[in-house]
């Protein structure tokens, strides 16, 4: 058993139960609580917690299919709504600005339509939208950590706090078939979930 700050994972034995909440907290964090109690949690040692690329902006886990830059080309022919938001930025590459949350909506729908083969994704008005490629870091990270990076049903995953977008389900399914259970305290997000 993996126990941090009272948060329990099964690792080896029965099906796996992994409580999402360690994924919201800061990559140091991470590395600082859980580094030491998975050194004796029983992971084999062929499969030891890593983390790769969590340390550098713009370098993702090996196995997420986030690398390098958008295909805005490719993203607005399977979602054109995002061709609204695509403008130049600063270097002169097709971008969104940020700091609009129509455009970060549509280029999440975008990406989760074109790498996912999710055809709706709506999340209400004033609701978190998390950007796709590093929940899908943060997932990568713990199939390492669960010792478990190939498609397994027998995982089982408790996502508190799941929010209107369902991001962590959605990666964590499409990835590697985890079945999640969501829990929120806002029902419109529930619902939207």
């Amino acid at each position: 058993m993996i126990n941090v700050e009272g948060l329990e994972c099964a690792v080896n034995g029965g099906p796996y139960l992994f409580n999402v909440f360690l994924l919201r907290i800061s990559h140091e964090e991470i590395k600082k609580s859980l580094w030491h109690d998975c050194e004796n949690s029983g992971l084999p040692a062929s499969k030891p917690v890593r983390f790769r690329g969590m340390q550098k902006k713009g370098v993702f886990h090996p196995r997420n299919r986030h690398q390098g830059h958008y295909d805005f080309e490719r993203l607005m022919a399977v979602s054109p709504g995002l061709r609204r938001f695509a403008a130049p930025n600063r270097r002169g590459e097709l971008s969104v600005d940020f700091t609009h949350p129509d455009g970060v909506q549509a280029l999440n729908r975008a990406i989760l339509e074109e790498q996912y083969g999710l055809k709706v994704w709506e999340i209400p008005d004033g609701a978190l939208c998390p950007a796709v490629p590093g929940r899908a870091d943060y997932i990568h990270h713990l199939a390492d950590l669960l010792g478990s990076p190939v498609r397994s049903e027998t995982i089982r995953v408790l996502d508190i706090g799941t929010g209107a977008s369902c991001i962590f389900p959605i990666i964590g399914f499409y990835e590697y078939g985890w079945s999640f259970t969501g829990v929120d305290v806002n029902p419109a997000s529930l619902h939207s979930a």
